[in-house]
């Protein structure tokens, strides 16, 4: 995705996952999420990924980078909005098929008529998309896919196409599962082309976040899969099934501290309060009911779910819009987890926590927080001399005055940076970042 669409390097990965069919949302939380999920996909040069279905959830995004192409910092369609899909789900697909590779762009035509039953279209305001074909129609068979593709992602030094060729084309023979075409989408908005892609500016890998709005049985799967990774996620609250669902148990386990040795202690009801137990209930049939799923699940794969959600309650947060914690604000809960997640590598890896806090606090100019957390004499002092150097290049590249002064009284020099260096920061120039 890097080489071959041209794509510059993100500071943050932001996963949507929920809801793949209509549901309702009131028209303040629909407003305060597509103004949240933009704001901070073009504050911090993010990539978002979804299903890239036209419905639910990704439908939700779809519109939000419409909506709010012109108010927002920059053109929604500078940011990347990739789906990661299936070929034989997408409706209409003959209309991307490719007959004479050798004079044809990655640029399809695609007419989004009504989908016909068992198969959704693109949506239409994403920018690009990475279809498999796996020769069903069920389109959670490449759901394990893209999370492996967003974990790759994470690679500073992205992986060039062939790489994500192999990918798909080995899992042809593991899974029956091929690469069926990457697609790049052209609005006539703009005719603005391609930016050539930036270098990263450090080595540690991408930030990355997922965000739960509603959603179901895949949904879970999902956002399961995406913890045991370690990888953060916002919960919207008050969203409906799915996320309701994470809600409550976050909340539970957060108020109680044995519930790993007595499952009696887990939670059963998604309608009461979070601290009730109701040992007798079957919470297999509680959890299908809480959830509207179409088969239920097994009594030991829902103790796992919960055993996740408990040894991983770091890496979740919740966003209530009704809350003052966030001020009805979803960027600063993406923030929040993001930060989180990062502190929870302290431990195991100083440097690369406040690396990668510091990248993230100068994404959302975050000057205040990073000069009282980050940039003291004291953790400066462990620092690299190289660290010091990319974090001061990566500031004059987001024109940060404030962080460029503070990194050089800390000991950072523009004298010694490099020619490519120069070179980098005239071609960004002229890019709003």
């Amino acid at each position: 995705m890097h080489q071959g669409w041209c794509l510059p390097t993100p500071d943050l990965i932001i996963s949507v996952t929920g809801g793949a069919k209509h549901f309702d949302m009131s028209p303040r939380l629909r407003n305060i999420f597509q103004m949240g999920l933009v704001d901070a996909a073009a504050t911090t040069n993010a990539w978002i990924i979804t299903t890239g279905t036209n419905a639910g959830v990704v439908q939700e995004v779809g519109e939000a980078l419409n909506n709010y192409r012109y108010i927002c910092n920059k053109q929604g369609l500078d940011i990347p909005c990739i789906g990661i899909g299936s070929w034989n789900y997408t409706a209409d697909n003959k209309q991307l098929e490719i007959t004479n590779p050798a004079n044809s762009t990655r640029i399809q035509s695609y007419i989004v008529r009504k989908s016909p039953k068992g198969k959704c279209h693109l949506e239409p305001n994403h920018t690009h998309f990475l279809l498999f074909d796996d020769g069903k129609d069920d389109p959670n068979n490449v759901l394990s896919l893209r999370a492996r593709i967003e974990m790759r992602s994470r690679d500073p030094n992205l992986a060039p196409l062939s790489d994500v060729h192999q990918i798909g084309y080995r899992s042809k023979t593991e899974n029956g599962i091929r690469l069926q075409g990457l697609i790049t989408t052209q609005s006539t908005h703009t005719n603005t082309m391609p930016l050539s892609p930036v270098e990263p500016v450090w080595d540690t890998p991408i930030p990355i976040v997922m965000v739960l709005l509603e959603g179901g049985a895949s949904s879970l799967n999902t956002v399961s899969k995406a913890l045991k990774e370690n990888t953060p996620i916002v919960v919207v609250k008050e969203s409906g099934r799915a996320a309701d669902f994470v809600a409550y148990l976050y909340e539970y386990f957060s108020n109680t501290n044995n519930h790993a040795t007595d499952k009696e202690q887990h939670p059963t009801s998604t309608t009461n309060s979070c601290a009730q137990r109701q040992p007798s209930d079957d919470m297999s049939v509680l959890f299908y009911r809480a959830i509207d799923m179409k088969h239920p699940i097994s009594s030991k794969d829902l103790n796992d779910f919960y055993d996740t959600i408990r040894t991983h309650k770091e890496f979740v947060t919740i966003f209530n819009f009704n809350s003052e914690q966030h001020n009805g604000n979803l960027e600063d809960a993406i923030l929040e987890a993001v930060l989180n997640a990062a502190k929870v590598f302290t431990n195991k890896n100083n440097n690369y926590s406040q690396t990668v806090e510091l990248k993230l606090a100068m994404a959302w100019n975050k000057f205040d927080y990073a000069k009282k957390k980050i940039l003291t004499d004291a953790i400066i002092s462990k620092w690299k001399k190289e660290d010091l150097q990319r974090a001061l290049f990566d500031a004059l590249r987001r024109g940060h005055v404030d962080f460029v002064e503070l990194l050089i009284e800390l000991g950072a020099s523009p004298a010694k940076l490099t020619i490519d260096d120069l070179e980098q920061l005239y071609t960004s120039s002229s890019v709003s970042i």
